[in-house]
């Protein structure tokens, strides 16, 4: 975790020592073409959104994505390449919560697009910095099958992320033009820049902003219309999917030394958060509103008045004790500036495979 006084950085929210991103509440409890993958069960994979664009009366599967927060979907900007004249966004739909596409229960959220940001120095040529972010029209409900996606902070080693699986509507084999109606999954291997960029693979054309992930003798990989979705890779310890990458190119699908080509969102985690937070027009970077949540590791201490004040607002509580462990929840992508006060405790919170501990000051006084 990236500490406060950092600006541009990717937050993790803290809850109890877990993270409320990257949740999975139809799976937790249990121990972007797809080829070569199985249907995903509904709420596997609760961040996955469906971009579709109309065809007449209907609605087709364009492209995947995945919810940052309640307002935001992060997508590629290749999605967006072939828009031309009257064809604009504002038309699109976002469906949200989905598992087949032609079946919308109780469960399925649709929004629609406000704002399409592309990466100022996108290449359709070259797909370099394929990226973009997606503005809802209005806020989404977390649901169990609605949830946001947890991403790395620059900090995080994706070496040790080696369990990766990609997920999507994609057609089921190349040359196909119908998407998959049910989301399909595939485990995937992640590969080293090096190893792509070989002759037999792909001689030079991965970038430092590209990730590889497939299987180096193919059957298995994303394909057309899963592009935009999510690469999501964790470590074996851990049971909170990173998304590590996006659905960008590849030669063919699911051919032999020719995996999928992804986006490293690592790479992009100021651009992400600079226009996340832009958009938000934060007042100040003293001023932010924060969730404080109390957490007693001294059950025999006796119960002062504590009274905590954060950035000159106060919180009275007669039931935190001595010694008590303050956790604060902080949005998934901030761009805030604390600075340490006169008397001070120093507040950590940490989560397994996220990087440095994060620091923040507050000034505590008591009352006997």
């Amino acid at each position: 975790m990236l500490n406060c006084t950092q600006k541009l950085t990717y937050r993790w929210r803290i809850l109890k020592g877990r993270s409320t991103c990257g949740k999975r509440p139809l799976f937790d409890k249990k121990a972007p073409r797809i080829i070569g993958g199985v249907k995903s069960p509904p709420g596997k994979w609760p961040w996955m959104v469906s971009l579709q664009k109309p065809v007449g009366k209907e609605f087709l599967h364009f492209c995947g994505g995945t919810i940052i927060d309640k307002k935001w979907v992060l997508t590629a900007a290749h999605c967006f390449k072939f828009l031309t004249g009257k064809d604009t966004v504002s038309s699109w739909r976002i469906v949200l919560g989905a598992s087949k596409l032609s079946a919308h229960g109780k469960d399925i959220q649709i929004r629609k697009i406000t704002k399409l940001i592309v990466h100022e120095n996108y290449d359709p040529l070259k797909e370099a910095n394929d990226i973009a972010l997606i503005l809802m029209d209005k806020a989404i409900t977390f649901t169990d099958y609605v949830q946001p996606a947890c991403f790395p902070a620059e900090s995080v080693n994706l070496d040790t992320k080696t369990d990766c699986f990609v997920a999507g509507w994609g057609v089921l084999e190349e040359g196909a033009t119908e998407p998959s109606d049910i989301m399909q999954e595939a485990q995937v291997n992640k590969f080293n820049n090096e190893i792509c960029n070989t002759r037999p693979w792909y001689n030079g054309a991965v970038k430092e902003y590209n990730l590889c992930a497939g299987h180096e003798k193919g059957g298995i990989d994303s394909c057309q219309g899963d592009s935009g979705g999510p690469l999501m890779c964790k470590s074996k310890k851990s049971k909170v999917y990173l998304v590590v990458g996006v659905t960008s190119w590849g030669a063919g699908c699911a051919q032999q030394k020719k995996p999928g080509v992804y986006t490293s969102t690592k790479y992009f985690a100021k651009w992400l958060a600079s226009k996340i937070n832009k958009k938000k027009k934060i007042p100040s970077k003293t001023n932010r509103k924060r969730s404080v949540i109390k957490t007693i590791d001294s059950p025999n201490a006796k119960q002062p008045e504590v009274i905590l004040t954060i950035n000159k607002k106060k919180f009275q509580s007669k039931t935190i004790r001595k010694r008590s462990i303050i956790k604060i929840i902080d949005s998934p992508i901030m761009n805030v500036k604390h600075k340490p006060l006169t008397t001070d405790i120093r507040l950590s919170s940490s989560l397994e495979d996220t990087g440095p501990t994060q620091n923040s000051y507050f000034k505590v006084k008591s009352k006997k």
